[in-house]
């Protein structure tokens, strides 16, 4: 083989070479709208139920775990 035919198969190989790693790159994911909204954005009541769970507020749970307990209790027939 001559001098420019190994500099002729050496660039093929490397172009085959280049070409076939950028195929097989991982693409950027397309662009999704989330299927469900963030339940917290929309309802204030578990925005502050929320933030006294995070903040240990017991004192600002209780309204709500009272609320919870009168419902609860309607619908248990062996209370």
């Amino acid at each position: 083989m001559t001098h420019s035919a190994l500099c002729r198969l050496a660039a093929t190989v490397a172009g085959t070479g280049c070409a076939l790693l950028l195929a097989c790159t991982a693409q950027p994911p397309a662009a999704t709208v989330p299927t469900t909204l963030n339940k917290f954005t929309q309802d204030a009541t578990l925005r502050q139920i929320a933030t006294a769970q995070d903040e240990r507020n017991t004192a600002a749970l209780l309204p709500f775990l009272e609320g919870l307990m009168l419902r609860t209790d309607a619908r248990q027939p062996w209370h």
